[in-house]
């Protein structure tokens, strides 16, 4: 059985531990100082990552000073190095200097230093500081580390650009002089080369008009400055420029060291002149048009570099080789369209042909070329119906296709283009690809959506959306997040929102908002606007200038932090019951 004190007994006790522990309390007067305990602890040092370079007539490389802080400990801390990858070397502590008190507070100063075998030992070494202390008294210890990286300068011949192409002007002639510059480490005398032509009946002649050598062979650099000439824009002349040198000390492969230079000599570029600054005159919001992007060689990929007046953060880089490409696929009216337009960014170092192919819903094709220049940064490049080859097809277009072209064999080169618009009498029509897709495409409330093919006669597409929805319970709505949509330059006076509407059940009422990141310049909800919409089985575009949801138009520019459309929305009001309704064609369009 339990044995269990008397409950006189249990509260006599209780009351004298509570006695005791106020005596204890009151035993500790104002002078009475809790003992202190300093933990040991080491701070992360200072770098934590070292990368060191050997120089090529060396074989070791010491670290610039690093400094450890530390407390708690019964000594200064033990340092220790250790190669963790790499058998070719030796690593070690050197210059350490300690100040201050181990417990109270100290630091460390020292140097990692790197060994190889020789000068002529090419290898990677990697090695781990360990730094630890110890407090006896508290059973306690305490550690960091510092990651080391040293690697081997050997002997190197490189070459930039990777090919040249040297283009003749229209009508034939001489081209502008190009260079080629070699770089070179540690080579036993400039290197050697020659200039081999590898068209077996050349249309024209290369001629290397300048050789500027800089530096020395231990370190330097030569340009090779060549120029083309020829009479015939039809056919490429091509070329290439061999260099070697030697390192008769270092083991292979670092003892013969070889680059080559593809050149071409080449017609006039193709295609339109290039425009700088020309603004994007119209930004989609959803039309609902699928669309899709397959790689046929190149790869492709959405990056966040766009032209400076584009809408939109986005656009497509093409990656790959002469004959490779891209297919966008997306079925479209050209209807009255006369030119086709883009913005195009070239390679940084090679000239390239794109070859262009639009393809409509009977497989019949069109094709034209347009050369972007090595180098170029954004341009707006906008090709005539006639010369894009828009009238040999059918007035519905499937699918355009880019290829590359025009580069040496064995090249890879890599372009942007971005906003790919059909344009009507000085107005855009469509927006075939713009590669800037919502981030959310969002509704709200007891809301209903479906794609219909029940499009407006003068759509570009094929497919709208029939949507449903009432106020009931503080209303229903839906929109469209961005990243960022900009528009340069804005008037918001004349550029407007417009949109399609058909097929409405019953009146309600649309509002209608724009919010900017931040919701800076006046976009914002607060700001949004009303339109009463009419029942009617018509379609009808409907548009509002851009003073209507904001008064700041440089905000509409931003593209990091605050600023640039972020969201686009909708929300049905004063509605009696479920109203239906089509929407298509949402865009924001600059005005006349």
């Amino acid at each position: 059985m339990m044995n269990l004190l008397p409950r006189h007994f249990a509260s006599t006790l209780a009351g004298l531990v509570l006695l005791g522990m106020l005596l204890m309390l009151t035993a500790c007067d104002d002078d009475t100082v809790a003992p202190r305990v300093t933990v040991p602890e080491i701070d992360q040092p200072e770098p934590g990552e070292v990368q060191l370079e050997v120089p090529i007539d060396g074989s070791s490389a010491t670290s610039e000073e690093i400094t450890v802080e530390y407390r708690g400990l019964d000594e200064a801390p033990d340092i220790d190095a250790e190669i963790v990858e790499g058998d070719a070397g030796a690593v070690s502590i050197v210059n350490r200097s300690d100040s201050g008190s181990p417990f109270e507070g100290g630091s460390t100063t020292f140097s990692v230093e790197v060994e190889l075998e020789d000068n002529f030992t090419v290898a990677d070494v990697e090695a781990d500081v360990s730094i630890q202390g110890t407090n006896a008294e508290l059973s306690r210890s305490a550690s960091a580390s510092v990651g080391i990286s040293a690697t081997k300068i050997a002997p190197s011949l490189t070459t930039a650009p990777a090919s040249l192409n040297l283009e003749i002007p229209e009508g034939g002639g001489v081209s502008d002089p190009d260079t080629v510059v070699v770089s070179y480490v540690g080579l036993d005398a400039r290197p050697a080369f020659n200039f081999d032509v590898l068209t077996a009946d050349p249309v024209g002649t290369f001629e290397l008009v300048d050789e500027i050598e800089e530096g020395t062979a231990a370190e330097g650099s030569t340009s090779f400055v060549f120029t083309y000439e020829s009479d015939n824009e039809e056919e490429d002349t091509e070329a290439v420029l061999s260099l070697s040198g030697t390192n008769s000390e270092f083991p292979e492969p670092f003892d013969e060291l070889s680059a080559e230079v593809a050149v071409t000599g080449s017609g006039g570029l193709e295609g339109v002149v290039g425009q700088e600054g020309v603004l994007t005159r119209f930004l989609n919001v959803a039309d609902y048009e699928e669309r899709s992007i397959d790689e046929n060689g190149a790869s492709a990929e959405v990056v966040g570099d766009a032209a400076q007046e584009a809408s939109g953060v986005n656009s497509l880089e093409i990656s790959g080789g002469s004959g490779s490409g891209v297919t966008l696929s997306r079925t479209a009216v050209l209807g009255d369209a006369n030119f086709f337009a883009f913005y195009g960014k070239g390679d940084s170092n090679q000239n390239v042909d794109l070859i262009w192919t639009f393809t409509d819903d009977t497989g019949s094709s069109s094709e034209f070329v347009q050369s972007l220049r090595a180098g170029s940064d954004w341009l707006y490049y906008e090709i005539p119906a006639a010369e894009a080859g828009l009238d040999e097809l059918s007035g519905t277009i499937a699918s355009i296709t880019i290829d590359i072209d025009g580069i040496p064999s064995g090249a890879e080169v890599s372009v942007n283009i971005d906003e790919l618009i059909f344009g009507a009498d000085d107005q855009v029509r469509f927006s075939f690809f713009d590669f800037d897709n919502t981030t959310n495409n969002y509704e709200f409330g007891s809301f209903s959506r479906t794609f219909t093919d029940a499009v407006a006669p003068e759509s570009s597409g094929f497919r709208a959306r029939e949507k449903t929805g009432n106020d009931d319970e503080g209303g229903t709505g839906f929109g469209f997040n961005y990243d960022f949509l900009r528009l340069p330059e804005a008037d918001l006076d004349n550029d407007v929102l417009q949109l399609r509407i058909g097929n409405v059940s019953d009146d309600f009422t649309l509002f209608i908002f724009l919010e900017t990141r931040g919701f800076i310049g006046g976009f914002n909800f607060d700001n949004g606007i009303e339109v009463n919409v009419s029942a009617s089985s018509d379609w009808t575009v409907l548009e509002w200038p851009l003073s209507d949801f904001g008064d700041d138009p440089n905000t509409l520019i931003e593209t990091n932090g605050d600023g640039g459309i972020s969201n686009v929305g909708f929300e049905i009001r004063n509605a009696s019951d479920d109203v239906t309704f089509l929407m298509d064609d949402i865009v924001i369009r600059r005005g006349n």
